[in-house]
């Protein structure tokens, strides 16, 4: 079966999604979309390839691709340097650094994380599991847990 005659991934679109962000990249599934660098650049999560790609939204080229482990399903960032991928198949926080572009650390999460948010506020990240539970971890190159709800 070609790719083109598969069916959409299943479950709802993230709502992570940048706003006002141009359709730069060619994967049929993009999970996710985040702001880098202060809108110089945008991180697309790519389902079905299961990868992290970067483009520089200027020229429109992709500058970066790497892989998102093994069930990629959400994707955050800080707008800066910092992205964030939940590998839900994986149990795993995946932490990004845009320059250079690299997968930097894999944090195990036990519980089927699937969901992600980036609170700004406290500089943290909301990570939902599969039974809804709430894990918050300090953002950084290093995430923390700091508690469960």
């Amino acid at each position: 079966m070609a790719e083109a005659q598969l069916p959409d991934p299943a479950g709802p679109p993230s709502a992570n999604v940048a706003e006002g962000a141009p359709k730069l990249a060619t994967c049929r599934d993009q999970l996710a979309t985040q702001w880098l660098a202060d809108k110089a650049q945008l991180a697309v999560l790519c389902g079905r390839e299961r990868t992290v790609d970067v483009y520089d939204v200027a020229s429109g080229k992709r500058v970066g691709s790497t892989g998102a482990g093994i069930g990629p399903t959400d994707l955050v960032s800080d707008g800066k340097d910092a992205m964030y991928v939940v590998d839900s198949e994986g149990d795993a926080l995946l932490v990004y650094r845009r320059s250079p572009f690299q997968l930097i650390r894999r944090v195990h999460i036990i519980g089927g994380p699937y969901a992600i948010a980036f609170d700004r506020e406290r500089w943290g990240l909301d990570i939902t599991l599969s039974d809804k539970t709430v894990v918050h971890y300090k953002a950084g190159w290093r995430p923390v847990l700091e508690r469960t709800r």
